[in-house]
């Protein structure tokens, strides 16, 4: 009996209505991946002519360039912060309302041990930057290098990611 219902089921609307939602979310699901990696490339390269006209500008426009970029920076990773700690604020207050109230029971000790284990992670990614011979690695000299060669963009940067922080 068991394998007759399957057999129904196989060829049920049910089953077809589902084969083929499954088909198109594939095929949806690939062409937004075919469209990232288009998009991806034309991000490069637009970002790399950017950084060659910026490059190969006066120091002064160099700084300008620096100093309008870092501004930008600064502004929308201070509201995309402020609009993150507003979430996680509100989802906390849930959360502890709900257990409060009873409605859920949160394991608070595995909670913490989450929270310590994240924050060891984090430190030691942190660490890694730099060995401890104090060599650098490849980001830290890639950095360092940028900021040598382009004082006047770098410099420029962080002034006005200072600004847009501030303002």
């Amino acid at each position: 009996p068991l394998k007759v219902k399957q057999k129904m089921n196989e060829g049920s609307v049910e089953n077809s209505v589902l084969r083929r939602t499954d088909r198109l979310l594939t095929e949806e699901a690939t062409d937004v991946l075919e469209s990232f990696a288009v998009n991806r490339q034309r991000l490069q390269t637009v970002w790399d002519s950017a950084i060659t006209i910026a490059i190969q500008s006066s120091p002064g426009q160099q700084l300008g360039i620096g100093l309008g970029v870092g501004w930008v920076t600064g502004y929308l990773f201070r509201r995309v912060s402020r609009t993150a700690a507003f979430i996680v604020g509100c989802g906390f207050l849930v959360v502890q309302g709900a257990s409060s109230l009873g409605i859920i029971t949160v394991n608070w000790q595995r909670m913490r041990s989450l929270a310590v284990h994240n924050i060891h992670t984090l430190e030691s990614r942190m660490m890694s930057l730099t060995t401890p011979n104090n060599e650098r690695t490849s980001l830290t000299q890639k950095l360092l290098d940028l900021s040598h060669r382009h004082m006047f963009l770098c410099s420029g940067f962080v002034s006005g990611l200072v600004v847009g922080l501030t303002f």
